[in-house]
């Protein structure tokens, strides 16, 4: 019983796939796109318009798609395209150099983990989701040096102001001048802060022109400075950046979806 559930439910994303890619089509050409017996493609094509995904022409008999499929692809965007591009690379990397690394995604004023690569090495690890500052975390960092400045100063001061009680709120002209080196630099750092005892580096990841990811890498301050890991990391890393948003673009581009079809 439960592999005929889980049949079914294949066989009908199937049909959902014939549609997408050649949408207007009869029972009897969804059979033969499908590779699905024409009874099986009715049952499964009734159930689609029950829940309102699909809807038939009594004139014409064609079934076609309804906007309701939309809602299917809301959890999967930009950035969740370029992190499951960027994990082998990253994987690899992290796994050469022993040290743990993490996407991050730009979220509602904060940057939030989406991808944990560990290592022997790691103190510990941030659940997937969690939120971390702009101002004292290196993708924070690293996304803050990407506005233009109105929208940074405007950001800063809003981060700062929910971090800190009034009155502790630091030097931000210090922190202005942090975010300068991070322009510089072209990758995020923090040394010490919010992860005790360690360090970080972290580098923006784009899709098209836009930042889809941050990929930070963390190490232990007893063994690495922030200074030595831009040193020993930041340009293999940067190359490694580099192949990612190339394959990205490849996966963008109009020849890449014509040959994927």
């Amino acid at each position: 019983m439960r592999d005929a559930t889980i049949r079914s439910f294949l066989r009908g994303l199937e049909v959902l796939k014939a549609l997408n890619t050649n949408n207007y089509l009869t029972a009897l050409e969804l059979s033969r796109v499908s590779s699905l017996p024409r009874p099986t493609v009715y049952r499964v094509l009734e159930t689609l318009m029950k829940a309102g995904y699909v809807v038939r022409d009594e004139v014409t008999d064609v079934y076609s798609l309804t906007e309701k499929v939309t809602h299917l692809s809301c959890g999967y965007g930009s950035s969740a395209h370029v992190i499951e591009l960027a994990k082998p690379l990253i994987k690899e990397f992290s796994e050469g150099i022993c040290w743990p690394s993490y996407l991050h995604v730009e979220e509602g004023g904060a940057m939030v983990t989406r991808a944990i690569f560990r290592s022997p090495r790691a103190l510990g690890y941030p659940r997937i989701g969690k939120r971390h500052s702009l101002v004292d975390s290196s993708p924070g960092r690293a996304y803050l040096a990407s506005l233009p400045v109105d929208e940074r100063q405007r950001r800063i001061l809003a981060s700062v102001d929910a971090a800190q009680p009034e009155g502790q709120r630091g030097d931000l002209n210090q922190l202005n001048g942090l975010i300068r080196d991070v322009t510089l630099l072209g990758c995020g750092f923090r040394d010490g802060g919010i992860v005790p005892r360690t360090c970080s580096i972290s580098l923006p990841i784009h899709d098209g022109n836009d930042i889809a990811a941050y990929w930070t890498i963390v190490m232990m301050s007893s063994v690495l400075t922030v200074n030595k890991a831009i040193t020993n990391y930041l340009a293999d890393a940067q190359a490694v950046v580099g192949k990612i948003e190339q394959m990205v673009a490849s996966h963008d581009s109009p020849s890449s979806a014509a040959e994927l079809h």
